[in-house]
């Protein structure tokens, strides 16, 4: 073997053991040839790393980018002393298969674009210390091999893109102290079946579950106020939204998109709706056939139409009985288009009421 010794932050090395000595690094070479490899300041050129181990109590911090593209590494073992791990810390070492995380660390990432362990797609499993409050933006992106992680009691923030194509995940144990999901937080989570929404989490921001076609059931706790409008948008398999007339939200606009070919009903009997948009295309029916609100909802949205539900699965029955339950407006537009019952319901229920139907 051989050593030598640097600043930890100067270089992106290529050995693979890191053992830390009397504030220095030293390095102890066990490369994949058995050869002393010159130290690669270079993005890029650390292709023989295969383990990284860190001891001693000096370490507190690990700066923004040190081991960015090692692809070679697999094992990573950081030091007790660790508290802080800089942004795109481990960015794009994507053979990593194992990291030991100390209870000391509890700031992953100093900024909101985070990435401290993105693209590692050979990540299967890690555990979040506790003391952590914020998961910082994307995070955990591209981890495709990631089956399970384990969060902290003390989280209260998954901040935007966290989870983003975490294509092995199937189901997400978000601690009860959670307030704040980020946009597309949990987006393109292609196993994912199953969602429950903290207690303390009011607000289902934008693309909340982007191209998550897997996911079935939603569970909603009832404190939620808000969703955005893209929120619930294109879930191909979303059978169910559990809890969903509990909410109570002042006012709703909802695009749910073209391709919502599995949800049958949306009932918002305590929400005040200005637009709501849910429909099949004509290659594939969506299984809606239900859609209630609040007394209170004018559909007061100036895009039209104000309700889309076409190439549903609304009978001219069920359809009759929507159209009974609208309120009298004034240049309002229901689209009908496609659904099982447009041919042959009674439109002059909607139309009596200043409603324009089309379809």
């Amino acid at each position: 073997s051989n050593s030598s010794l640097t600043a930890f932050n100067s270089y992106k090395h290529t050995d693979d053991v890191y053992t830390y000595t009397s504030g220095m690094l030293y390095f102890e070479i066990k490369t994949a040839y058995n050869t002393a490899i010159t130290l690669a300041p270079t993005y890029g050129k650390a292709f023989l790393l295969q383990a990284i181990k860190m001891t001693g109590t000096g370490i507190t911090s690990i700066g923004s980018s040190t081991m960015t593209g090692l692809h070679s590494l697999r094992k990573v073992t950081l030091p007790d002393s660790l508290t802080t791990l800089g942004d795109s810390a481990f960015y794009m070492s994507r053979g990593i298969v194992e990291i030991s995380i100390p209870p000391s660390l509890v700031n992953i990432g100093t900024t909101s674009s985070g990435r401290a362990f993105s693209y590692l797609h050979s990540l299967r499993e890690i555990i979040i210390p506790e003391g952590t409050t914020v998961l910082r933006g994307n995070t955990f992106e591209n981890c495709y091999s990631l089956e399970k992680v384990t969060l902290p009691s003390t989280l209260t923030t998954i901040e935007t893109n966290c989870f983003t194509c975490c294509y092995s995940m199937v189901k997400y144990d978000i601690p009860s102290s959670v307030t704040t999901l980020g946009t597309y937080s949990f987006g393109s989570n292609y196993s994912l079946a199953e969602f429950t929404t903290p207690p303390l989490v009011t607000a289902i921001p934008d693309g909340l579950f982007y191209g998550c076609n897997g996911i079935r059931t939603i569970i909603f706790h009832s404190g939620i106020t808000s969703i955005h409008t893209t929120g619930i948008k294109n879930l191909q398999s979303l059978e169910e939204i559990v809890n969903l007339s509990s909410i109570t939200i002042s006012n709703l606009n909802m695009d749910m998109g073209t391709s919502m070919y599995s949800i049958k009903t949306f009932n918002v009997p305590n929400c005040t709706v200005s637009r709501f948009v849910c429909t099949g295309n004509s290659s594939v029916k969506s299984a809606l056939h239900s859609f209630s609100f609040s007394a209170s909802s004018t559909f007061s949205s100036a895009t039209s139409p104000q309700i889309d539900i076409s190439y549903t699965s609304f009978s001219a029955t069920e359809l009759n009985n929507l159209f009974t339950s609208l309120p009298t407006v004034t240049g309002k537009t229901i689209k009908i288009t496609g659904s099982i019952g447009a041919s042959t319901c009674n439109k002059t229920i909607a139309t009596s009421k200043g409603w324009t139907v089309t379809g």
